[in-house]
């Protein structure tokens, strides 16, 4: 049986019930609280031209994995928000993505070194560099960090949203 409930709180909006609708209909769960715990990130990247699951306009992506049916989503940054598995690390990434300075959180370090986004001298170089004031060069290491992980992101995104 198919559960739809959707209530508006005061901290957290309601999602679209286009998204609860897809998203349950792609998961093992028969309603939208325990549909959405089976997601998990997998990337998040940049680009012009795409759709949310929910049927909005995007340019900041986010796709998630199913842990249970092996099925993959794209969600947009304001979907993504709705994913308790998803929402902090999307958030920690969408910053890179708009300003590539920015450091790194030690969790989504550890989730795109997981991931393979990072190897191990970035995973070190990110955590160890995270809470100090950085030279030149320490700065111009992490924009070249960054960059290589957005650009790995990118690529697994675009590859899995295809798959």
């Amino acid at each position: 049986m198919l559960t739809i409930t959707n209530v508006r709180t005061k901290s957290k909006p309601a999602a679209p019930r286009h998204l609860v609708e897809r998203l349950i209909g792609r998961s093992t769960a028969g309603s939208w609280d325990e549909a959405r715990g089976e997601w998990e990130l997998v990337a998040a990247w940049a680009a012009r031209g795409g759709c949310c699951l929910c049927g909005s306009r995007i340019t900041q992506r986010a796709l998630l994995h199913n842990t249970l049916t092996g099925r993959r989503v794209v969600v947009g940054c304001c979907c993504v928000r709705h994913f308790p598995n998803a929402a902090d690390l999307f958030r920690a990434l969408a910053r890179v993505m708009s300003n590539p300075e920015r450091p790194l959180n030690p969790a989504a370090v550890e989730w795109a070194y997981g991931r393979g986004y990072l190897n191990p001298w970035e995973r070190r170089f990110s955590l160890d560099a995270r809470d100090q004031r950085l030279s030149q060069r320490q700065r111009w290491k992490r924009l070249e960090v960054h960059g290589a992980l957005l650009v790995r992101m990118a690529a697994a995104g675009e590859e899995g949203s295809r798959a």
